[in-house]
């Protein structure tokens, strides 16, 4: 392990004594410093569950986790009750202590195996906690935290013994509330950290679709846990990572996997954080979503993406309205916002254009992020009464969930988009690249849906039979819904869309260019009348044919329908029948 850094220590312990020492009755965030006249932390064994938030302060100030260590904080020094291997450690905290901008002055404790000499020291740290209630103030801990192995236990005994200093760490204030206001405005260092975070969380995500897609593309057969194990091995590739400008100081060494690709399809969505991916293959999917967490230099990045297999024009619609919803959110998170009126901001812009997916809405748009994944202080929810600052990060969260499905009414699907991004004066800005537009996760079997329906229309118009079925609509431009997305652009790969299939050799003929009757022989038109006979039959037996197998292969009518279901109805007909033009063919 290394050394501790003085500069980034002293700097970040400076802000806390700064909160500390500017706290104030009309603040809540720092209201438990008023009475706190010194801060204590007591860590166990690193293994501990729950994980306890004072690791968490430990990793800002320290860069790392001192397990079975006591530390003591007032407004002038702190001092460490450590082994002795962590205590060669702290020694640049000690020798520089006296560095220009020096927070505090540094004292290490360090225990030994000699009898007698540990229970010295706890009195002696002890003695400091009595000076505090001396003063008529209180400890302030984690009063939440539990912690075990061999030196809590020692520490335990020792309080026993000491019944005065039992009570006054029972009697402790709860200062969880002011570690998350020090930690969620980032600094400089952080928000770079962050944004390196974010953007392998994006590229991972990415490669994602790129795999989904070419074994669609393949029609090879794929599941959830077979693509999370694809890409799970990705992060450590260190080619993927080959011109993305980190830095020259990135390195895949300090990239983690907060968790692995979660992938939820046919029906079934869990919009929490960290659920179990479903287990139905992906090939016959039309909304996917998937998502998965980086750590980098022990700082968090969450993403989440839906992948639109052939949608249908109505989940189109609500997909780009959701990321309008974003680039709304995104302008209102800003400096000075209370959280909770944010959170009515967006749900009344929903209620009032959207009514229908009102109900579909979360409880929360996200929460802060940084060293700790979730922090429970920072929700943006209608609980949350925290005003927003400059340099915040969160998890923002956009989605909606249970809406009926156009293809099956007994299933519903969801929709989700999660970025990471950054409070500033004027609005929020994603640590990423962001969603460009809506066809950036959509994948397609057709380039033109509208060619796919005339084609079709063409086919059915020049056969004696069967005809059209009656009360299918002509589809028109209003079924894309382009929309346009305020993040900035960047080299991102295009969108997979597959070629269109071979147009009908009856479209084929009539689109290509003829020569007038006066330059073609009559040995060349019988051919060609004859070629011209040879595929309307074969055309006629496969309409017949896919007729006849109707109800088998599509399992649907076109009865009770409603337009743009009739429309996808069509292009699935169309499809068939192309496979079964090609058997006979053959």
């Amino acid at each position: 392990m290394s050394e501790v850094n003085p500069v980034v220590f002293h700097r970040r312990l400076g802000k806390l004594l700064d909160l500390w020492k500017n706290a104030t009755e009309a603040d809540a965030e720092t209201l438990p410093l008023l009475t706190t006249g010194g801060i204590l932390l007591v860590s166990g064994n690193t293994d501990e569950i729950p994980y306890p938030k004072s690791y968490e302060l430990q990793k800002y100030l320290f860069g790392s986790i001192f397990s079975s260590t006591l530390i003591f904080i007032t407004l002038e020094n702190i001092t460490f009750l450590c082994s002795e291997q962590k205590a060669e450690r702290l020694r640049t905290l000690v020798s520089d202590s006296n560095i220009v901008g020096a927070a505090v002055t540094v004292s290490v404790l360090v225990r030994s195996k000699e009898p007698g000499q540990s229970t010295k020291l706890l009195k002696e740290v002890g003695l400091a906690m009595s000076k505090v209630a001396e003063d008529g103030m209180k400890l302030g801990c984690f009063t939440n935290d539990k912690h075990g192995g061999h030196f809590v236990d020692e520490w335990n005994t020792h309080l026993k013994q000491k019944k005065k200093r039992l009570k006054q760490i029972k009697k402790a204030n709860d200062i969880s509330l002011v570690i998350s206001a020090l930690m969620a405005r980032k600094d400089s260092d952080e928000m770079q950290i962050m944004e390196i975070a974010s953007k392998m969380a994006e590229k991972l995500m990415r490669l994602l679709f790129q795999q989904l897609t070419n074994s669609l593309e393949d029609q090879k057969e794929i599941t959830p846990e077979r693509l999370t194990d694809i890409i799970e091995a990705k992060l450590e590739d260190s080619d993927i990572w080959k011109g993305m400008d980190f830095g020259f100081n990135f390195d895949t060494a300090y990239a983690s996997w907060i968790y692995t690709p979660i992938i939820q399809s046919q029906g079934v969505y869990d919009l929490r954080t960290l659920v179990q991916s479903t287990d139905e293959r992906l090939n016959d999917a039309r909304v996917i979503l998937a998502s998965l967490g980086i750590r980098y230099k022990r700082y968090c990045s969450n993403i989440s993406r839906v992948i639109l297999i052939d949608p249908h024009p109505t989940q189109e619609s609500n997909y780009n309205y959701l990321m309008d919803l974003q680039r709304f959110a995104l302008q209102e998170l800003k400096e000075g916002v209370i959280v909770k009126e944010f959170y009515q901001t967006i749900f009344s812009k929903v209620s009032r254009e959207r009514p229908d997916l009102e109900s579909t809405l979360p409880e929360s748009f996200g929460f802060g992020i940084g060293i700790i994944f979730k922090d429970p202080f920072l929700n943006l929810d209608t609980r949350c009464d925290r005003r927003l600052k400059s340099d915040m990060i969160f998890s923002l969260e956009m989605s909606f969930s249970n809406i009926q499905d156009p293809f099956d009414s007994s299933k519903t699907y969801s929709l989700q988009l999660i970025d990471m991004v950054a409070v500033k004066n004027e609005t929020a800005i994603i640590l990423s690249n962001g969603i460009i537009d809506s066809k950036d996760f959509t994948f397609l079997f057709k380039n033109k849906q509208q060619d796919d329906i005339e084609g079709l229309k063409n086919i059915s118009q020049s056969s004696a039979q069967p005809d059209k079925p009656s009360g299918i609509p002509p589809t028109t431009s209003a079924d894309t819904h382009p929309v346009e997305h305020p993040i900035k652009k960047s080299d991102l790969s295009p969108p997979k869309v597959l070629p269109d299939e071979n147009l009908d050799p009856d479209t084929s003929i009539k689109d290509q260019p003829q020569p007038s009757d006066s330059k073609i022989s009559k040995h060349e038109r019988d051919s060609d009348d004859a070629l011209e006979h040879l595929i309307e039959a074969k055309k006629l037996k496969a309409i017949a044919m896919l007729e006849a197998n109707d109800q088998i292969i599509m399992s649907r009518k076109l009865e009770g329908l409603d337009e743009d279901s009739q429309k996808w109805y069509i292009l699935k007909k169309r499809q068939i029948l192309k496979k079964l033009e090609e058997e006979i063919v053959e």
